[in-house]
């Protein structure tokens, strides 16, 4: 049957792939076809997909060749960037960084997390610019979706959660200097940004030090106290392995998206990540490890947290005694608006998927010559995959699709409406979501 075709793209899954599918099940409901796609499998077998409609994950200038290959063939292309938050950093570049002018003048939306994002954009993107939030938030609005992960995690008993935002600073040297050379021709044309990256990673790595000390030490002395550190999806998971191995009370753990980790902790550190917005959000207490500060860093989200500078500030804060009264709450709620437009009430999903829905394109087959090839293309990629040196990071977990049948099963009993959608697994990186 011919209908519009829409592509919601997810490139990190653990932190993409849920929220994503509220907007997946909305446009379905609409009548829609939708694919919730891995980035990597989209544009490698862009030949076997109809044309129709691609909600991204950002439009870097280093993805510019994929872009044009989309809009030659007549697709459309709208984008809200899973690095909202870090517009308002004081990175010098970014913004040349994360949005292709190039790319910009062709789409069709630019969803914003906040009215501060839009206002530091307008000047780049002339239209089309809409204030929508983002579902990474909406996903606390609907903490009984993860009602069975949040039943496994409660079993742990209470516990400290660390969020590593390290990333390359994990990696071996080794590691990272062949990724920054793999961009070799991209540097080039933004050499300013990636000197001031490369800078960011040798003081990342000298934080790390020192976090890793005072954790262990933090420990040692409160040896009753349980803590679960969550790698970045980004980092070299066995790094944490290797370095919490032998300590009993630290345990290194990746199982689900971070969604039901911060709901169940009872507070969170990190070093400036902004894990710290989805703690707020959740009246959690946020220590923020900030041992060494680099000359002109801020982070707006830090405006609430406990900042920890030494051991001794770390377990100062923890034994401190920490509830958000609903005055205060409030206040932060006001103070975040226009950052990230995070309403309790409502959900940002909508508003994107309504958008999206408004948009008029043709109608197309999907063919299911198509999808067995698709499906024979993922087995094909897997087989060729395990015989190569696995990466460092862990962008795609490939899950099995029961676990995300079962994610639907509770959306489902919150919005009865999305029980008629009928949502199919055609391999581990691609699905779709069908009325």
């Amino acid at each position: 049957m011919k209908k519009k075709n829409y592509y919601i793209i997810y490139e990190i899954e653990n932190r993409d792939f849920v929220q994503r599918m509220l907007i997946s099940l909305d446009l379905a409901k609409s009548g829609n076809r939708v694919f919730l796609v891995s980035k990597y499998f989209f544009y490698k077998n862009l030949n076997y997909f109809p044309v129709g409609m691609v909600l991204e994950k950002g439009i870097t200038n280093d993805e510019e060749k994929n872009y044009s290959k989309i809009l030659d063939r007549g697709y459309l292309l709208s984008v809200i960037d899973e690095e909202g938050a870090r517009y308002y950093d004081n990175e010098p570049e970014f913004l040349n960084i994360r949005i292709s002018k190039k790319t910009s003048k062709k789409i069709s939306h630019f969803f914003c997390w906040g009215m501060r994002q839009k206002k530091k954009i307008n000047h780049i993107i002339k239209r089309n610019i809409i204030v929508s939030g983002t579902p990474k938030y909406d996903l606390y609005n609907l903490k009984k979706i993860f009602k069975d992960k949040l039943d496994i995690i409660k079993k742990i008993g209470p516990y400290i959660l660390i969020s590593s935002n390290f990333t390359y600073a994990t990696w071996n040297d080794k590691d990272f200097k062949k990724k920054i050379s793999s961009l070799k021709n991209y540097q080039n044309k933004h050499s300013y940004y990636w000197d001031n990256y490369k800078k960011k990673y040798k003081f990342k790595k000298s934080v790390l030090k020192f976090f890793i000390k005072d954790l262990i030490k933090v420990s040692k002395k409160l040896k009753k106290m349980n803590f679960i550190l969550r790698p970045h999806p980004n980092d070299n998971q066995t790094f944490w392995n290797k370095k919490f191995n032998n300590i009993s009370n630290i345990k290194v753990n990746s199982d689900f998206s971070i969604e039901p980790w911060i709901i169940n902790c009872d507070a969170l550190i990190n070093n400036n990540c902004t894990t710290t917005l989805d703690a707020l959000i959740n009246k959690k207490k946020v220590i923020n490890y900030n041992k060494i500060k680099r000359k002109g860093e801020s982070f707006f989200f830090n405006k609430y947290t406990h900042n920890a500078r030494s051991y001794n500030d770390l377990i100062k804060s923890l034994k401190k005694d920490y509830k958000m009264n609903n005055n205060n709450y409030k206040k932060l709620i006001s103070y975040l608006k226009s950052y990230i437009n995070y309403d309790s009430n409502t959900n940002s999903y909508k508003k994107i998927s309504e958008n999206l829905n408004n948009c008029k394109f043709n109608k197309k087959e999907f063919s299911s010559i198509n999808k067995k090839i698709l499906s024979a293309k993922f087995l094909m990629d897997k087989t060729f995959n395990l015989m190569r040196k696995k990466s460092v990071n862990k962008k795609i977990i490939n899950r099995s699709p029961i676990y995300y049948y079962k994610i639907k099963k509770n959306i489902e009993k919150i919005y009865p409406k999305y029980s008629s959608i009928n949502f199919k697994s055609v391999n581990n990186q691609l699905y779709t979501f069908e009325s």
